[in-house]
């Protein structure tokens, strides 16, 4: 025979012993299972024998047959328990599956001896229950051995053929009729075996493909699980490399254009950089967004809100761009929203409400856009409030609506193409269902389109404590604040420098985190403003140290500044005890009132404390 022929034959030996094994091993850890509770029946049932046959048998003959029947099943049964404790090394293999056929035998050899010898010698009522007993034995112990077919075959084959010849041998019609109920119940017992071994071993075939299942699916799990935490380690580095140019970008030209004395020209060409790097930030934006809600880790971070500054907002930030364009951007509130504080995430419901106002003023050429929101229903805590967005556009064809909502949809609908993701619509509708509300769109062609969207939102307590309505009050009159600027890169600290002292603010700055310790420790400050990713000492780390300062005055509190912007970041940000987070590239109105708002709310608290130390 050729080396690889043999080489192939032992293999597949090998393989069908390893199968053999398999199968014994889960054979006789099915059979252990109840092996202990049997040997406790088999003992019971000896018992009743040796006390129903008691002056019927001879007494020394029972005795000796009771105490060969209790020590072959007690014996049996503590090799059985003691195998539960044996190593792995020390288990029989597959060529000691003839020990069940030989326990099998032992068992059922003594009620065959029993039937045997005194069959036909008791009278009609011991003898039915000689017989009840034997059968029951052959039945009972089929069942335990069914696993291992051989041994159950053996079991019922031991008791019941001996029974059958001895009522052949002793003839007479009666006899004859029950050595053949026997030799049908036998044959019964011999199909029942072969059936039961067929069904465990396509149960044992079942559980090994649900382990192999299982294993493919941890894999598969463990797989995924490191695609998504490599995705979401090279998003948040995308982030910053992107963000951070992209403030500089941003900032730079839009401090230029505020200038007095450019050229016309000079203004638009530094607008459509600015621009660019907006659309730009839009589009990161979007795509981090996503991948958020597609990892499962969008986070929502609720605070009061009332809702007719939000809107006015988004009003305001679309105002000049309608004007260019020849469009009246207005709002329309209901009333009784003015008098309502909600418990919301108000950055996300501007996040979707920007986005719908952003397409409704990118696609409409004349007219109007109205942004809104009324209250649909009431209740004591709680409101279901619908925004909406109505412009006099193009409207939207019926058949092109359905895939509106979809991600990377864009429509073209004799419209031009005017940039995007396409992912901004597929992002408002799972912010919006995951508040649990819902968003749609009504639109004619040729009619114009209204998108709108539904959330229930809680009612906060209209109630405020002494420490906002003091940092409320001191709006009124916004003092100049002492800021310490903190970061690596020199463009950032130069730009940020530049927007506080152009609004009135003294301005101190720092490149590291040891240094803004030093700085905070020998100064006092209204605010630090701490960039988070730094070398050596980052900004979490240099906050913490900060926080633990023994202060010769009292500390300021620290706003985080970071080009990542997922909200795992702005948790870490707060983790490490600052008091705000401001995303890079920042917007000069919003870092300007996140400064005075911290500022106010850091001196409230020190003021508070100072009367409660007093």
């Amino acid at each position: 025979m050729p080396v690889a022929a043999q080489f192939m034959l032992s293999k597949i030996i090998c393989a069908m012993h390893l199968i053999r094994l398999r199968v014994y091993k889960e054979q006789m850890t099915s059979i252990a299972r109840t092996t202990t509770f049997a040997m406790i029946g088999y003992a019971i049932n000896a018992v009743i024998a040796f006390i129903a046959f008691v002056g019927a048998i001879p007494f020394g003959w029972l005795l000796v047959w009771t105490i060969c029947s209790l020590t072959i099943c007690t014996g049996i049964g503590l090799q059985t328990y003691a195998r539960k404790f044996e190593t792995k090394s020390k288990r029989r293999n597959v060529h000691s599956a003839n020990i069940a056929l030989v326990y099998a035998f032992l068992l059922s050899l003594p009620w065959a001896v029993l039937a045997v010898t005194w069959l036909g010698w008791l009278d009609d009522n011991r003898q039915i229950i000689l017989i009840a007993l034997t059968v029951g034995m052959a039945a009972s112990g089929s069942l335990l051995l069914m696993p291992v077919p051989a041994a159950a075959a053996v079991s019922a084959i031991t008791i019941l053929a001996p029974l059958i010849v001895k009522w052949g041998l002793l003839g007479a019609e009666k006899n004859f009729i029950l050595a053949a109920l026997a030799a049908s119940f036998l044959a019964f017992l011999l199909f029942l075996i072969a059936i039961g071994g067929r069904m465990f071993l396509e149960r044992l075939h079942a559980l090994d493909q649900i382990r192999v299942s299982e294993a493919e699916a941890k894999m598969a799990r463990e797989e995924a699980e490191r695609a998504t935490s490599a995705k979401s380690e090279f998003f948040a580095t995308m982030s910053h490399e992107i963000r951070t140019p992209l403030n500089s970008i941003i900032g730079y030209t839009s401090l230029v254009l505020a200038r007095q004395g450019l050229s016309r020209e000079d203004t638009n060409d530094l607008s459509i950089v600015r621009d660019a790097g907006k659309a730009l930030l839009a589009i990161v934006n979007d795509i981090l967004d996503f991948s958020a809600i597609e990892a499962g880790r969008l986070k929502f971070i609720k605070s009061s809100v009332t809702l007719p500054p939000l809107i006015e907002g988004c009003v305001a930030l679309f105002f000049a761009e309608g004007r260019e364009k020849g469009l009246v951007i207005r709002s329309e509130i209901d009333p009784d929203l003015h008098d309502l504080t909600f418990t919301a995430d108000a950055h996300r419901l501007r996040q979707v409400l920007l986005n719908l106002v952003n397409n409704a003023v990118k696609f409409t050429s004349e007219g109007s856009v109205v942004v809104g929101a009324k209250i649909l229903d009431r209740e004591e805590n709680s409101a279901n409030v619908r925004f909406f967005v109505r412009d006099t556009g193009p409207g939207i064809r019926a058949d092109l609506i359905p895939n509106l909502f979809q991600r990377f949809s864009q429509l073209d609908n004799g419209r031009d193409r005017r940039g995007g993701s396409g992912l901004g619509l597929a992002i408002c509708r799972s912010i919006v269902q995951a508040n649990g509300g819902k968003i749609d769109i009504e639109s004619h062609e040729g009619e114009g389109s209204t998108f709108w969207f539904e959330v229930p939102l809680e009612i906060a307590a209209r109630d405020r404590d002494a420490q906002q309505d003091a940092i409320d009050a001191g709006g009124a009159e916004p003092r100049p604040l002492k800021v310490l600027v903190v970061d690596d890169v020199e463009p950032n600290r130069k730009l940020a420098s530049a927007v506080l002292r152009r609004a009135g603010h003294d301005v101190i700055t720092a490149a590291s985190g040891p240094e803004a310790i030093a700085r905070v420790e020998d100064d006092s400050f209204d605010v630090v403003l701490m960039d988070v990713q730094m070398p050596g000492m980052d900004g979490l780390a240099a906050t913490r140290a900060i926080g633990r300062l023994t202060p010769k005055h009292t500390l300021p509190p620290v706003i985080g500044m970071t080009a990542n912007a997922f909200p795992s970041d702005v948790e870490n940000c707060m983790a490490a005890g600052m008091a705000a987070h401001v995303a890079k590239p920042f917007d000069f109105g919003e870092l300007l009132r996140m400064v005075t708002t911290v500022a106010k709310r850091g001196n409230a608290e020190a003021a508070a404390g100072a009367v409660a130390r007093s």
